[in-house]
């Protein structure tokens, strides 16, 4: 983890908490790295992911559907 994402998880983190909305820290620090680092989120846990704002969602499964209908 670089320090830009542990200050973006800290400031997530402020943001979730202050909603009323916080998510697990390793759900929080994935998805800091995965602003920080312009990546998407793979994951089958959308409820916690959805609540990071700027953070791309890609939903396991339907990236599975996506995959077996190209074979």
């Amino acid at each position: 983890m670089t320090e830009g994402a542990a200050e973006q998880a800290g400031r997530l983190l402020a943001q979730l908490e202050a909603k009323g909305r916080p998510i697990e820290s390793r759900d929080l620090f994935v998805g800091a790295i995965a602003l920080e680092e312009g990546y998407a989120v793979l994951t089958d846990d959308l409820e916690h992911f959805e609540r990071i704002p700027g953070v791309q969602v890609v939903e396991a499964k339907q990236l599975f559907v996506e995959l077996d209908r190209l074979v």
